[in-house]
């Protein structure tokens, strides 16, 4: 058992190397199994093929930060169930959370950033950017209305754009642990002064 789990861990640690160097759709089984120092067979016995190596390296992962994502939200609609109170601490939190879960298993989270064309994953942060934009226009519609001109459909989905890819460019950059929970902070700090700006012209005459 001990020796079957050693190939396996070898496999994935390979792959992974080989996903980073050469991305998902140019990676080779054959240079996987080569530098792994097992045969092809050996690969088979635990993976069903290269996707399946891809999902197994990103999946836990992948859903751990879609499950803070989802938690952070079921926060905010507590809080905004009555009225508007935006707690620019508790974006804080949740981002510096995010950052540190990606720098926590870095080499995982380039391959979800940059590796994976080609894979089940490729449009992961397009589900997030749509997970948020519906998120969004549940916030606003409870605090607005349905028709408010300010939050129109192309506003909302903007914004959600802006705020995945705001984090996403934060990480693209390579900076260390600490740059980047820095960063984090200032990019909460802009991306929620224009929401509130926003919300406020919404509010008039409310």
């Amino acid at each position: 058992m001990v020796l079957k789990e050693d190939t396996r861990q070898k496999l994935l640690d390979s792959a992974k190397q080989e996903f980073l160097e050469f991305g998902y759709q140019k990676a080779s089984l054959r240079r996987i199994c080569k530098n792994a120092g097992v045969t092809t067979g050996a690969l088979y016995f635990f993976f069903e093929d290269k996707a399946d190596l891809y999902d197994v390296l990103v999946r836990d992962f992948a859903t751990l930060i879609m499950n803070m994502l989802k938690g952070h939200t079921e926060i905010e609609n507590e809080i905004y169930q009555e009225v508007f109170q935006y707690d620019k601490d508790l974006d804080i939190k949740i981002g510096k959370q995010l950052i540190s879960a990606y720098y926590a298993h870095q080499d995982i989270g380039k391959l979800l950033i940059r590796c994976s064309q080609g894979t089940t994953y490729e449009h992961y942060f397009d589900r997030i950017i749509d997970f948020f934009e519906k998120h969004n226009k549940n916030v606003i519609i409870h605090l607005t209305g349905i028709d408010n001109p300010v939050f129109n459909e192309c506003t909302m989905h903007w914004l959600a754009h802006l705020q995945v890819e705001s984090f996403l460019h934060i990480l693209s950059h390579d900076f260390s642990e600490e740059k980047a929970l820095e960063q984090v902070e200032i990019v909460v700090t802009f991306l929620k002064g224009g929401f509130n700006a926003l919300m406020k012209e919404a509010l008039k005459g409310k």
